[in-house]
């Protein structure tokens, strides 16, 4: 564990030393030692296993069985390279999307707190070093977010959401961003900020009225697959989690920004803070909710960057920082991942090529 959470660290101060502009070859730097130390892992992630089986079964190319087809298309071309190579070559794709989403959307003297929300909010990059095939699809969303989500390139934008559901078909969720192409509210008005912060406390009071329609919603036919998502993950619930985050949604909203593209950035995000007490009803809407939260990426560079008053704003980030820290160790050593994620090894550690 001290070694991942080193490595972690080390990148957010290569991307802090970027801010130099002599230095700014160092979020480079930092990726390249991500996607090294990350591409070579072994049995590390709870679905490491999982994927190798399905590694396995793509070697012949048989559509039949395939939910996904896009996905087992990439498996099936990734068989010369072995398993091995394939998880290097999802790590390093994975990790130049983000950097390049970075690089284009956030100021260079907020770099680092970028890199530190992608590497220290657990179900960002950690989880998504075990869920391959969700995260693949939701780089790939985020991707056609950031450079054709507009009306000039709104089909190139359906094209890509529509190659995205191949790999993972709750990527089709994000086609709701269309709307916010030509419908984004003011989120600095005091009517949306009152309404929204009102929505998600009653929705979070009302989670056992939730939890039984998404009961009764699981007794259909169709969703019978996904009753093994009912219910929440322990701490993911608390009064302090609850009051932090209706914090953050009161500052992003306070600071909503002028330029198009970022409203756009920050509206899908506010759409992962009324999707959250859902979350708690059941564990499938927090997946759900990754396609929009992880736009925090670029979105909480810029609150604290515009934030004007450093009295408050600077007390924010410290507790910010601290309270994801901790909130990424608990789930790293949590029952759900701990057994899964304690120990790092490499491929050199392996008793056989895979």
């Amino acid at each position: 564990m001290g070694l991942v959470f080193f490595i972690n660290i080390v990148s957010v101060a290569l991307a802090f030393f970027a801010k130099d502009r002599r230095f700014k070859f160092c979020f480079l730097v930092a990726f390249v030692i991500l996607t090294i130390f990350y591409g070579i892992r072994y049995d590390f992630g709870n679905d490491y296993w999982g994927y190798y089986e399905s590694f396995k079964e793509s070697k012949i190319l048989d559509f039949s069985q395939a939910k996904e087809p896009g996905w087992h298309l990439l498996l099936h071309f990734c068989q010369p390279i072995g398993y091995f190579g394939f998880v290097f070559l999802m790590t390093a794709v994975g990790n130049s999307l983000v950097y390049k989403l970075i690089k284009r959307n956030v100021d260079r003297q907020w770099w680092w707190l970028a890199m530190y929300v992608f590497l220290f909010t657990f179900n960002f990059f950690l989880l998504g070093l075990s869920m391959m095939r969700q995260y693949l699809a939701m780089l790939i969303c985020m991707t056609a977010v950031d450079k054709f989500l507009s009306p000039k390139k709104i089909i190139q934008y359906i094209f890509l959401i529509c190659i995205a559901s191949t790999i993972h078909i709750s990527s089709l969720i994000m086609l709701l961003c269309v709307i916010l192409m030509c419908f984004r509210p003011n989120a600095r008005s005091y009517l949306i900020i009152f309404s929204l912060i009102a929505l998600v406390v009653i929705m979070t009071i009302s989670t056992n009225n939730l939890s039984e329609v998404v009961d009764m919603a699981l007794q259909l036919a169709i969703l019978e697959n996904y009753s093994g998502y009912y219910g929440w993950e322990p701490g993911t619930k608390s009064t302090i989690k609850i009051s932090f985050d209706l914090l953050l949604l009161l500052c992003i909203m306070r600071t909503y920004p002028e330029d198009r593209k970022m409203q756009i950035f920050y509206w899908i995000l506010l759409i992962s803070f009324i999707l959250l007490p859902f979350s708690y009803a059941m564990v499938i809407i927090l997946r759900l909710m990754l396609y929009f939260s992880i736009f925090s990426v670029v979105c909480y560079p810029a609150l604290f960057k515009e934030y004007k008053k450093r009295w408050f704003y600077l007390p924010l980030l410290v507790l910010y920082i601290f309270y994801t820290f901790y909130l990424t160790l608990a789930s790293y050593t949590g029952e759900t991942y701990g057994n899964y994620y304690m120990i790092y090894k490499s491929i050199f550690a392996a008793p056989c090529w895979l």
